[in-house]
């Protein structure tokens, strides 16, 4: 086992978020769940972690996460720093899906999206890189879902917008923050059952009439027969605590053995094989345009 570390994971309530939690805590470290206490889920899911904490004899802090308030992002940052005296990982958490027609989805609530888990991943890698730099250490690891490039279903679009977002921003810092001592790592996880599904609680479009098109074209019940074929094609052996389990390792892992990306996906919707080669292309591009210094060894598996 590693040294124990302090450890900040945003979006704890979304998604695997628990599971990973759950799962560096019993790894000995100092989990900081962050969760947004303006949301109902977000405080049950606090009080089911401090229930477990306590249960369990592991340590597992919440704390009110603002992801759109760069100065609350901060406020929550430098209270971890405070009391801790740094912050070795940062873990991006996950993104509920945005499930139905891409033209229904008003304008407001893409922009609301984009500005909780997008720019709030900006805004925390703002508030938590200095911290990092100062130490010339750190791990930030991405979870990101395989719809960023793998065989998506349809009327995901937003979802997969997002998620494509977040992946680049994970490859752009990875060679950025390389001369700072700052490792990068995603986890890239496939469709998974109901106690790590990003379709346990998804938004749907605000714009009703917008849908009425597509649901003559596919009928109204199109959201239950999306849920149906993703379930019909999940493997029976999946394991809904693999993603988590894949971010423990990384972070036991020690520094610069790290796999840079690592794809958990009981479906093989074919992320396993797009990105591989992404990789590889985005490699070499980089040594083209004379920028070579600013890769690392990048290591695709599929877990």
């Amino acid at each position: 086992m590693s040294q124990a570390k302090n450890i900040l994971v945003t979006h704890a309530a979304e998604g695997v978020g628990p599971l990973t939690v759950s799962a560096l805590a019993h790894g000995g470290h100092t989990v900081h769940a962050a969760l947004d206490y303006s949301r109902g889920r977000d405080r049950a899911c606090a009080r089911r972690l401090q229930a477990q904490a306590h249960e369990q004899g592991i340590d597992i802090r919440t704390l009110d996460f603002r992801p759109q308030s760069s100065e609350k992002v901060s406020m929550a940052v430098e209270q971890i720093v405070r009391a801790h005296g740094d912050l070795d990982v940062l873990v991006h958490g996950g993104v509920p899906a945005m499930v139905g027609p891409t033209e229904g989805f008003k304008s407001e609530q893409v922009s609301s999206a984009l500005d909780r888990y997008l720019t709030g991943a900006q805004r925390t890698m703002r508030a938590v890189l200095p911290h990092m730099r100062q130490h010339r250490s750190g791990l930030i690891v991405w979870i990101v879902s395989t719809a960023a490039g793998g065989g998506a279903a349809p009327h995901l679009g937003w979802y997969c917008a997002i998620q494509s977002g977040l992946e680049a921003l994970a490859v752009q810092y990875a060679r950025e923050l390389r001369a700072s001592g700052i490792e990068s790592a995603i986890v890239m996880p496939g469709m998974f059952g109901t106690l790590s599904s990003p379709f346990q609680h998804p938004e749907g479009p605000d714009d009703e009439s917008a849908c009425e098109p597509y649901e003559q074209r596919l009928g109204k019940g199109f959201r239950q027969r999306l849920k149906n074929a993703a379930g019909g094609l999940k493997h029976r052996e999946e394991i809904p605590g693999a993603p988590a389990g894949a971010v423990a390792m990384i972070v036991e892992t020690p520094a610069g053995e790290r796999p840079f990306r690592t794809i958990v996906d009981p479906m093989h919707d074919g992320a396993d094989v797009v990105f591989p080669v992404l990789d590889r292309v985005r490699a070499e591009m980089m040594r083209e345009l004379g920028f070579g210094e600013l890769l690392r060894k990048v290591l695709s598996p599929a877990a």
